[in-house]
């Protein structure tokens, strides 16, 4: 569930792609499109993620630098991270315009 704007809407999650992979996704809570990429911003992993919508991924475990991007332009980087197989991560974009902001949630492990 999210609260944009006054309003409590559903998103639904896509169902994981199994243990041997890492999952990814991006939930837009801003009012325009944003993309998940290399924090160089040289590939996307997750494009154009519309506002109010999200998109996941699986991908190999690896070691990554990723941010989230407003076209070219980054609104947050973060640092690089051991990604693990069978584990979800998730950035989430809040904001509007020039003041949208991100965060990325990883998962703990005991």
């Amino acid at each position: 569930l999210a609260l944009r704007g006054g309003v409590l809407s559903t998103l639904e999650d896509e169902p994981p792609a199994g243990l041997t992979k890492a999952r990814l996704t991006l939930y837009n809570l801003s009012d325009a499109p944003a993309t998940l990429a290399t924090a160089d911003g040289a590939t996307p992993l997750l494009p154009g993620v519309p506002a109010g919508r999200q998109k996941s991924l699986s991908v190999n475990a690896v070691s990554a630098a990723l941010g989230v991007f407003d076209g070219t332009r980054p609104i947050t980087t973060f640092p690089a991270e051991a990604l693990r197989a069978g584990a979800s991560y998730s950035a989430f974009v809040f904001g509007r315009g020039a003041a949208r902001t991100a965060v990325w949630v990883q998962p703990s492990f005991k």
